[in-house]
């Protein structure tokens, strides 16, 4: 049986078989920086399923590097991506560094008031390294 790629199996993440899934659970889990990566990618071409669930293992997995990324999901278009993405930003609030704070805060402005609003002020207040970006902003 041929070795498959981190690609192939990230795209895994999905499939209607669980043992694939758990093959690409395990396969994202022990990958290192690359796993790391190519989730990220997911995050930024995949389908809405596959992007939600990206950001879910990313959150698992508890590496900062995926904070912008994740960021960048509170603005997408498929409701359960934004959630995804807001989840594993509150997952990660401790280990995120300043750069995803600031882009975390950037997003205030731009933002009108509601619901999403709400959750990116949540977790502005629950990243501890928004302090900085904050103060900036004032």
């Amino acid at each position: 049986m041929s070795k498959e790629t981190i690609e192939t199996l990230v795209s895994e993440l999905i499939h209607e078989e669980d043992w694939r899934r758990m093959r690409a659970t395990a396969a994202c889990l022990s990958g290192g920086p690359r796993a790391v990566q190519t989730l990220i990618h997911a995050l930024q071409t995949g389908s809405p399923a596959l992007k939600a669930e990206a950001a879910a293992m990313l959150a698992r997995v508890n590496d900062p590097q995926a904070g912008v990324a994740l960021v960048g999901l509170l603005e997408d278009e498929d409701e359960a991506v934004r959630k995804a993405g807001a989840a594993a930003l509150e997952q990660l609030a401790g280990v995120l560094d300043t750069q995803t704070a600031s882009a975390l805060v950037g997003l205030l402005p731009k933002t009108g008031e509601g619901e999403t609003k709400q959750l990116i002020t949540h977790l502005v207040g629950a990243i501890p390294t928004a302090v900085l970006p904050l103060c900036e902003m004032l």
